[in-house]
């Protein structure tokens, strides 16, 4: 069965509304539970941090897997039908992207952050609030990755109408 212009349209509308909720979801992270972590002093700080990485690390990979699935199966669609498809897959790599963020920028900050939470880290709370800090803002700055996926997205949804 051939997928219509309105099918095609209609999964690209719910993987854009998708990779805008799992950027705000990342988001979320450094903009509400960073700032309680680090009002916590010592341990508990890190506890938090704990299990904001915990959360993040079960839920934000399938997502954005999912999410870049769905941008994907937009692109082939998009590609079957004759329309633009390459905005459509560098939404998917944009989705997928906080992957290899998180190991090539977060890697050196969370290794560090599981040894204080372990408490094997010889460290003073100064230094950990500052590491949580960090965590913070790289997760942030990870946030915009499925924000820009979102957006070009939109950008190629309007397009094709």
């Amino acid at each position: 069965m051939q997928e219509t212009d309105k099918d095609a349209a209609g999964h690209l509308r719910k993987s854009v509304i998708v990779s805008g909720s799992g950027r705000g979801f990342i988001a979320s992270l450094s903009l509400a539970g960073i700032p309680a972590a680090l009002h916590l002093s010592g341990p508990q700080g890190v506890s938090v941090w704990q299990v904001l990485f915990n959360r993040g690390f079960a839920l934000m990979p399938k997502f954005a897997g999912t999410t870049a699935i769905a941008y994907l199966y937009a692109a082939y669609t998009a590609h079957q039908q004759g329309r633009n498809w390459k905005g459509l897959a560098a939404s998917a790599a944009l989705t997928v992207s906080i992957v290899p963020f998180t190991i090539i920028f977060m890697s050196s900050t969370n290794d560090l952050l599981f040894k204080a939470s372990a408490g094997t880290l010889d460290a003073s709370q100064e230094d950990v609030a500052t590491l949580i800090g960090r965590w913070g803002v790289l997760n942030l700055v990870r946030s915009l990755l499925p924000l820009a996926g979102a957006a070009l997205g939109f950008s190629t949804l309007f397009r094709e109408e």
